[in-house]
């Protein structure tokens, strides 16, 4: 087989699509309680330490060395688990997917920025999900895998209608020329 000169990418999107964080928040919530429980006995553990040995040498009231360390702790939660579902909302919010009828792309980010593409004609596996949240609010994740060693992996995470974009994603894979899906109608009309 010989090697044939890749067409000049096309720099019209066939659909933009932008990621909705909000059904994962609860996740999103748990998940910083789990990192937030661990930083708060790291901050806790040695406070009311520190506070015993001041309250034995009489340099800290009693109140204090109580409540002082239960302050803290509680503050490096609230801290740890907002900073956590903060950082991860905006990070998923501020994420478009975009597809061309060469390649996908991914870009954003919050506090990092990241650009990633794939050609379709590489894409050799897709996959999609929908949770019990996504069901109840309309969003899902979308996969696509590549072969070979490198190995290239993308995820449109929360969004809409991702069954028919997963849908349209497998036609537009298995026939890069077509302008309409397995139905006829055009492709990612959403």
């Amino acid at each position: 087989m010989t090697p044939t000169a890749s067409p000049e990418p096309s720099e019209t999107p066939l659909a933009t699509f932008s990621s909705n964080p909000a059904p994962y928040i609860p996740m999103y919530v748990l998940l910083g309680l789990f990192f937030g429980v661990f930083a708060t006995v790291f901050v806790a553990v040695p406070a009311f330490g520190i506070a015993a040995v001041l309250l034995e040498q009489h340099l800290l009231s009693p109140i204090i060395a109580l409540y002082g360390p239960i302050a803290l702790a509680l503050l490096t939660l609230i801290g740890v688990v907002g900073g956590f579902v903060l950082w991860v909302y905006k990070n998923v919010q501020a994420t478009e997917y975009r597809v061309y009828p060469d390649r996908i792309e991914e870009e954003g980010g919050w506090l990092t920025s990241t650009h990633q593409s794939i050609p379709v004609a590489e894409i050799t596996n897709i996959t999609y999900k929908q949770g019990l949240l996504g069901n109840r609010y309309g969003v899902g994740t979308v996969k696509f895998s590549t072969a070979g060693s490198d190995g290239k992996s993308m995820r449109f995470v929360g969004i809409k209608d991702a069954k028919t974009v997963y849908e349209d994603m497998e036609t537009l894979t298995q026939d890069p020329s077509s302008d309409t899906d397995r139905t006829g109608e055009p492709r990612f009309n959403t």
